[in-house]
């Protein structure tokens, strides 16, 4: 959800290659950590590391380019109040997927990489904690933006 917000907001600065590679490299990860249950304990620690090093490559990506977008300097040559809004929310955007990155990194190497089939209550608990709270505010800030760019388009 908030890579399609990204692009939508963020006019040409999330909408390259190397954004798209590391989406790319994520999502491949996250499917190969899922279907690892389904094979035999030989390819297990394979695929695991592998799904995990996708992941991590992905998100190093990201993380470049979210310093990158954080540390441009235009947000206020941008006169027009749209675009303003629109940047805040693209930062606020990228700060959140931050903190949930980090978060699920901290959380997945704490408790050892469990599988998904494997997930004690605990586990499940802080995934809800770590993925609820910047969801529930990126849908916050989304329905700002909807109706702070409804105002605009009022005039």
């Amino acid at each position: 959800m908030a890579s399609v917000l990204l692009c939508q907001f963020a006019q040409k600065f999330w909408r390259n290659k190397l954004f798209t590679f590391a989406l790319t490299l994520m999502y491949c990860g996250i499917a190969t950590v899922a279907i690892t249950p389904y094979f035999s304990n030989n390819i297990v620690n394979w695929l695991q590391k592998t799904g995990i090093l996708l992941v991590f490559l992905g998100s190093a990506v990201f993380f470049y380019l979210s310093f990158k977008f954080l540390r441009k300097n235009d947000l206020l040559e941008n006169l027009d109040d749209c675009m303003l809004v629109d940047d805040f929310f693209c930062r606020f955007i990228v700060i959140c997927m931050i903190f949930i990155m980090v978060s699920l990194f901290i959380l997945n190497f704490g408790m050892g990489l469990p599988y998904w089939t494997k997930a004690d209550s605990t586990y499940l608990t802080c995934l809800c904690y770590i993925l609820s709270g910047p969801n529930i505010a990126m849908c916050v800030a989304f329905s700002h933006a909807n109706r702070n760019e409804a105002y605009f388009m009022q005039a």
